[in-house]
């Protein structure tokens, strides 16, 4: 069921971004998420006095993954379409592993290599199976932009997993 919301996303957004401003549609969108979150964390009593350390990478993962990914998805969306926006956004579990493995020293495995390969095999052919127009326009720019942004945003997440629920 995650899968399926996440994979309409792009579209409701690409209604959404036709409609209201970008940037006012993130803040709206980031309120909304922070909120929710609040609310889950206080019920669930899953609080406790972060260190510094813990308040810099959710102040990175933050600026990463949630201002700055969503704004450059919302800006991107003005100007392709969804499924382009899409299919940019499906090179995220590979980038992210791909950083994984610079940062954080995780093992390059026989099966993620495959798995990577495999991938990158499936947007060829979605793409097209051509890299004849390799141009990128100004929204698929803001579409990689976001989707990079947010893998680096995992890492910082990945490395608060060691000591933050």
């Amino acid at each position: 069921m995650a899968t399926v919301i996440w994979g309409l996303n792009m579209v409701l957004l690409k209604v959404l971004v036709t409609e209201l401003p970008p940037a006012t549609m993130t803040a709206f969108r980031i309120m909304t998420a922070g909120i929710t979150t609040l609310i889950i964390i206080v019920s669930l009593k899953s609080y406790r006095k972060m260190t510094k350390s813990e308040w810099r990478y959710i102040l990175i993962g933050t600026l990463f993954g949630v201002v700055l990914h969503h704004l450059f998805i919302a800006k991107g969306l003005v100007l392709i379409n969804a499924s382009n926006a899409s299919l940019i956004l499906a090179l995220l579990p590979i980038t992210t592993a791909i950083m994984g493995v610079m940062f954080l020293g995780e093992q390059m495995t026989k099966f993620r290599l495959v798995g990577f390969i495999l991938a990158l095999i499936g947007v060829f052919f979605i793409q097209g199976g051509t890299f004849s127009n390799m141009v990128f326009s100004k929204g698929e720019l803001y579409l990689f932009i976001a989707m990079f942004v947010q893998a680096m945003s995992f890492i910082f997440v990945r490395k608060l997993t060691f000591t933050l629920d």
